[in-house]
């Protein structure tokens, strides 16, 4: 989710080459009408992972981290929610979002 996506071309081909790779979609947030966001790219399913983009992110010791907690939490069903993002409700996120711009 994004509020700003930029409309470059080579930058839309490899936010939707990680889209496909990923199984995840895109959505661009409208902060001033949450309702009125949009899919830019939606969320598809795959049987194989695409090892390129596994070795480019590997390459990112934030990135091993994640998958590091994100495989103990799997492995022990003991998530550790410090290491994630929090949820937050409507309007709070749609006050962190306009203090982030």
């Amino acid at each position: 989710m994004a509020a700003n996506i930029s409309d470059d071309e080579e930058f839309m081909a490899e936010l939707s080459r990680l889209s496909s790779s990923f199984e995840i979609g895109v959505i661009k947030i409208d902060i001033e009408d949450l309702d009125s966001s949009e899919i830019i790219l939606q969320a598809e399913y795959h049987d194989e992972l695409d090892w390129e983009t596994m070795n480019k992110l590997s390459a990112n010791a934030d990135f091993r981290e994640f998958v590091t907690r994100v495989k103990n939490d799997l492995a022990t069903g003991e998530i550790r929610k410090e290491g994630y993002d929090r949820v937050l409700e409507r309007d709070n996120l749609i006050n962190s979002i306009r203090r982030a711009r």
